[in-house]
């Protein structure tokens, strides 16, 4: 295991090639939470999101490294965590406080990126009209369609996931 200073965190890198190494991880996440003041309940889900995390890079990537580091409780750790229904361990939800954002994490197995979703209460309008600036479709999933834009990023073109779609949706015409 290494430790690396950054910024004013300590930063925790631990690699992740067996099953042991799980139990490594949820122990020093849990250490990591438990001393930013972290209640019990919010220690124990930061255990099951790292195990979970850990166990999806063994299925899905063989071997990786999971960076851990402690943050104010306010940012990325301070959102709820809660699963997305009828995705099983794929997808985490993370509730952004003032509902702005929908910001959902998934297991993926290419290789990791920032991945954006655009939604639209038109699923096809919107790919015709992302075709037309030179996107192109990559493949249809349930009920969205995964593309590509010009410069190689992958998103989805989903249908509106949060409750202020209708309010601040921008009209293409």
């Amino acid at each position: 295991m290494a430790a690396h200073v950054i910024s004013h965190y300590c930063q925790q890198s631990l690699p992740v090639g067996d099953s042991s190494h799980s139990a490594d991880a949820r122990r020093i996440a849990t250490r990591l939470v438990a001393e930013a003041g972290f209640d019990a309940t919010d220690i124990g889900n930061v255990a099951i999101v790292v195990t979970e995390l850990a166990t999806n890079i063994l299925k899905h990537a063989a071997r990786g490294e999971i960076l851990m580091r402690p943050i104010a409780r306010g940012a990325a750790l301070g959102m709820e965590v809660r699963a997305v229904p009828d995705e099983g361990a794929n997808y985490i939800h993370l509730l952004e406080p003032t509902g702005q954002l929908h910001i959902e994490v998934q297991s993926v197995t290419h290789p990791s990126r920032v991945h954006l979703d655009i939604e639209t209460d038109d699923i096809e309008a919107e790919v015709r009209r992302l075709e037309a600036l030179g996107a192109t479709r990559v493949q249809k999933v349930k009920t969205w369609w995964v593309m590509e834009a010009p410069t190689g990023q992958r998103f989805c073109v989903v249908r509106p996931q949060g409750d202020a779609f209708a309010s601040t949706a921008n009209t293409w015409e």
